[in-house]
């Protein structure tokens, strides 16, 4: 859909993503309509916390993070309102003392 929708949006649109996919194409999809100025978030529903295991999703946090893409993580069992408050904000990027995989 980022494909085939993505030279619609501009500037006064908001894109959000929510998905438990570290597919990257998706990620360099919505970096490029950050940098096109297309307001965007991604919502990543963290798939190891649901039991299956996946080295990819630090990496996908990592690189929508440097794309400027609003980065939120959501667990299992987790309140999702809880989870996208500013405390469930991930930042602007990785933070450097703590790996995504320690945040509680």
């Amino acid at each position: 859909m980022l494909t085939r929708e993505g030279q619609a949006f501009g500037v006064h649109s908001a894109v959000i993503v929510v998905t438990p996919s570290t597919y990257s194409d998706w990620g360099r999809l919505l970096g490029g309509l950050a940098r096109r100025g297309v307001r965007t978030a991604a919502v990543l529903l963290d798939v190891n916390s649901f039991g299956r295991r996946d080295v990819a999703a630090p990496a996908m946090a990592a690189q929508l993070l440097a794309a400027g893409v609003v980065t939120y993580l959501v667990r299992q069992g987790e309140d999702i309102s809880e989870a996208l408050r500013p405390a469930g904000f991930l930042g602007t990027a990785p933070p450097a003392s703590e790996p995504l995989e320690a945040r509680a």
